[in-house]
This record gives structure tokens, sequence and C-alpha cells, in this order.
């Protein structure tokens, strides 16, 4: 299952109907209709049962949904770090000083850089 597919799956089960989870997507309904066929035929399974207008999810919808949606998760959450290491916004800094000026200092610095930075590690030595 590709990641749009696994988006489509998703939507269809938070919003019940096509109409609903292709608004939600922000495609047509026929788009998203295409990617269902389209999943389901390379599933080899029905994961939606089509009554009075609306999808009714098979056993085997339900079994993947909670495994479908760590899967998103996890891919939402790789889409956003690989954007911060894109716009430089993760890392790591690591800051050697003597003690004395790292007493008087480095706190104070360390403070206002994690207000600005607060995906970036510091380290100091």
């Amino acid at each position: 299952m590709r990641a749009r597919q696994l988006e489509v799956f998703i939507a269809v089960m938070r919003a019940g109907t096509v109409t609903a989870a292709a608004r939600m997507l922000n495609i047509s309904q026929p788009a998203l209709s295409q990617i269902l066929l389209h999943t389901e035929d390379e599933l080899g399974f029905t994961l939606f049962e089509r009554v009075k207008g609306r999808l009714r999810p098979t056993p085997e919808a339900l079994e993947l949904f909670a495994d479908a949606e760590r899967l998103s998760a996890g891919l939402d959450g790789l889409r956003r770090k690989t954007t911060d290491l894109r716009l430089g916004r993760t890392g790591l800094v690591r800051v050697a000083a003597s003690p004395p000026p790292a007493m008087a200092i480095l706190p104070r610095a360390f403070t206002a850089f994690r207000a600005q930075r607060p995906d970036i590690l510091l380290r100091s030595h």
C-alpha cells in the first residue's frame, strides 16, 4: 500500500463516505474512488461494503485501521523531520568552554538559544 492509498483508506474510515473523504483530502470523488478501487484490487480483498450511499468497513478494514493510523503517523513524523533537516531546524551543537566562563555565560546563552531553536540539542563539554 502506497502512502496516498493509506491516506485515502484512513480518510474513508474516518469520514464514512467517499464524498466526505474526498473533501478531507482536497481531491475529486472520482479520483478517490479510483484510488480506493485500485487499492482493493492490489490487496486482493474488499475494504468497504457499499450500503445506501455509505461505505461500511469490512472486518479486514477494521483489522488494518489501527496499523494504518500508526503507519500514517510515522510517515507524518518522517515528513516533519525531513522538513526540519532541510530548513536547518534540527541538529546538535556541542559547546566547549573552560569552567569560569561556562558558569557565567552558558546558562543564559543556552536558555536564549533553546527558546529560539527548541529542536536543536545542546551539549556542553
